[in-house]
């Protein structure tokens, strides 16, 4: 009963509104919730598609995919959101949140991630790990040019850009470079 109110919820959503309006059910709503505060049951991968490949463009710091190995560039080919090689799912043909649908879950639970490097396939085996996603990153340089990149825009970003800002000020920067490259947008 609750799939069929959903599906005509959804149905209305969608013919109603514009392009970029949708409706999420209860589960969806909670997961698309806690990616948009910054901490979610992950591996700490962020990828990107292109030319019908799904390619890692960066790893968390001291993310479960960082201790494993994963690189960026590196081609994801198949995940078993369970950890068993036998339930590979080939993420060709899947969209991006079909993937991170695989990938996300339950905090200590396997996960295995085919990847293609240098023309070799290599299998990464994981568990899933709390994930605090950092949407702005800094560095002080020594030349007085400040180093801000923002990866994504969730709830905390303008709040940590603020203090990144501040802090690069307070080092002495006389000028800063804003990175935002490989950011998907979100809540702007």
């Amino acid at each position: 009963e609750k799939d069929c109110v959903n599906q005509i919820l959804a149905g209305g959503v969608s013919a109603c509104t514009d392009k970029f309006s949708y409706f999420l059910n209860k589960k969806e709503a909670e997961k698309e919730e806690a990616e948009f505060n910054g901490h979610f049951g992950g591996v700490g991968i962020r990828f990107a598609q292109k030319d019908k490949k799904t390619k890692i463009v960066s790893v968390v710091e001291g993310s479960p995919a960082k201790k494993a190995g994963i690189l960026p560039g590196d081609e994801i080919i198949s995940v078993s959101s369970t950890g068993v090689s036998g339930d590979l799912i080939s993420v060709s043909g899947l969209k991006a949140d079909e993937i991170v649908d695989l990938v996300t879950g339950a905090v200590n639970q396997k996960v295995l991630v085919s990847v293609l490097r240098n023309g070799k396939n290599m299998n990464f085996e994981m568990k899933r790990a709390e994930i605090t996603n950092p949407s702005v990153i800094f560095s002080k340089p020594e030349d007085k040019i400040g180093y801000v990149r923002i990866t994504e825009f969730i709830m905390p970003t303008k709040d940590d850009f603020e203090a990144a800002v501040s802090s690069l000020t307070r080092s002495g920067v006389k000028a800063l470079v804003i990175d935002l490259r490989n950011n998907p947008g979100g809540l702007v």
